[in-house]
């Protein structure tokens, strides 16, 4: 308790109140904030920290492809929807987060089923465009804006690593 009232005496000491005065918020201090030890701040931390399962895709592995070098399974089904899983079964599963700040836009969110791991799109940079097609452990979205099959072998993709 001790080690708790002299973390709070420059604050206290800011404060210049009588001695009565500044004993007293001391004693409320100290049983508002009992002493915990380093070790329970630092466990806690690591818990939360590690109890993370999420992550960026765009810090994930990624690889620029070609129209020409996506898989067949892929290039049948990139001008069709705005998100697909060609994996059967399905691995992944597809939600929408509204921005808190800005209420019209969405963000998707991919999540794995077999461990809850959630791999974010609201980090994306660039032209990506809305259509997400999930193929084996990777994800192709198209680099560039409104894609259509006339123009299918000027574009690119980017392939992430999901895994």
């Amino acid at each position: 308790m001790a080690a708790v009232i002299a973390n709070w005496g420059p604050l206290l000491f800011i404060l210049r109140g009588n001695a009565k005065w500044r004993l007293g918020m001391q004693t409320i201090i100290a049983s508002v904030f009992p002493k915990i030890s380093m070790k329970r701040y630092f466990l806690s931390f690591m818990i939360l920290t590690l109890g993370c399962n999420s992550s960026q895709v765009d810090e994930l592995d990624q690889t620029i492809v070609a129209y020409q070098d996506l898989p067949t399974e892929v290039k049948q089904q990139i001008f069709k929807v705005s998100y697909i899983e060609i994996n059967e079964p399905k691995r992944y599963v597809k939600k929408t987060k509204k921005e808190l700040l800005f209420p019209w836009v969405y963000n998707v969110i991919i999540e794995r089923v077999n461990d809850g791991r959630v791999f974010k799109t609201s980090g994306l940079k660039g032209e990506y465009e809305s259509t997400y097609v999930i193929y084996d452990d990777f994800l192709f979205i198209p680099n560039h804006f409104n894609i259509s099959p006339s123009d299918s072998l000027s574009y690119t993709f980017t392939r992430f690593d999901l895994k």
